[in-house]
């Protein structure tokens, strides 16, 4: 279950440039405390980007406006670059 608007695009993987990038929920086998954690997945390189974890008690509260808002921290960690600096000179 992918909340995140259509219009919210991923950049490419910053490995392989590959476009075949998707927003993934993980479901932590055996670990009660956190049922699930949010991250972007490259299925081409398999690189992924900052796992953003939802413990079982916010879980209980009000899951779908949390499990957003890990979507959205997901896909922002993933979509940040750092900034290139520019040669003197060049």
């Amino acid at each position: 279950r992918n909340m995140i608007p259509e219009k919210t695009r991923l950049k490419r993987c910053p490995f392989c440039r590959s476009k075949k990038v998707n927003l993934v929920r993980v479901r932590n086998v055996g670990d009660e405390e956190i049922p699930y954690r949010y991250c972007v997945l490259c299925s081409k390189c398999h690189a992924s980007g900052p796992a953003f974890a939802l413990d079982k008690e916010t879980y209980r509260l009000d899951s779908d406006v949390i499990a957003l808002e890990l979507e959205e921290k997901a896909v922002n960690a993933w979509n940040e670059r750092p900034k290139s600096k520019k040669k003197k000179g060049a």
